[in-house]
């Protein structure tokens, strides 16, 4: 007489391969390993660190594969794709604020080439997007020079254009 399988036998055989276990923790780490070379230029250095370290820490998940892959992958893909979600937003916001900042220095190039000055404020140039206004902490004309400082989500990290030495980043 046969006996029924246990309940650990059939979910061995319900878990995945270790072939497609493998192949979505390899398509989840390391787009995630080279996404994180951003975060310092989006969120800081400290930041950067914690991302770095929840990064390992899904790495080390994989480890529970060996006991059951579909959990070990679950998790992979749960918190990899919250942090692949969450810093492709940061680098979009980045790249709106950066196209913004462009926008703002031709502008002022703009401005001079036409009264052979660069303007006392940047009042004149209008905000493709509204919010990315906040965003901007200062502008300064300086004679024949004009700089430009701005942040993303906070002042501790900021960026800055220089009409001599162009683009410059400034870590928390």
């Amino acid at each position: 007489m046969k006996s029924e399988p246990s309940y650990s036998s059939v979910e061995v055989e319900k878990d995945l391969s270790w072939a497609l276990f493998l192949a979505i923790c390899a398509a989840m780490l390391f787009p995630l390993w080279f996404i994180g070379y951003c975060v310092v230029y989006t969120e800081g250095e400290v930041m950067h660190g914690m991302f770095r370290g929840l990064t390992v820490l899904a790495g080390l998940l994989v480890l529970i594969g060996f006991h059951r892959r579909k959990l070990a992958a679950g998790w992979v893909v749960g918190i990899c794709g919250a942090l692949l979600i969450w810093q492709c937003w940061q680098i979009r916001k980045w790249a709106i604020i950066q196209e913004e900042v462009v926008g703002i220095v031709r502008h002022v190039q703009e401005f001079k080439r036409e009264k052979g000055r660069f303007p006392e404020s940047i009042r004149g140039y209008s905000f493709n997007r509204g919010w990315v206004k906040h965003h901007i902490m200062n502008y300064r004309a300086e004679g024949s020079k004009f700089s430009l400082f701005y942040f993303m989500n906070h002042s501790g990290t900021h960026y800055w254009y220089h009409s001599d030495s162009g683009f410059g980043y400034y870590p928390d």
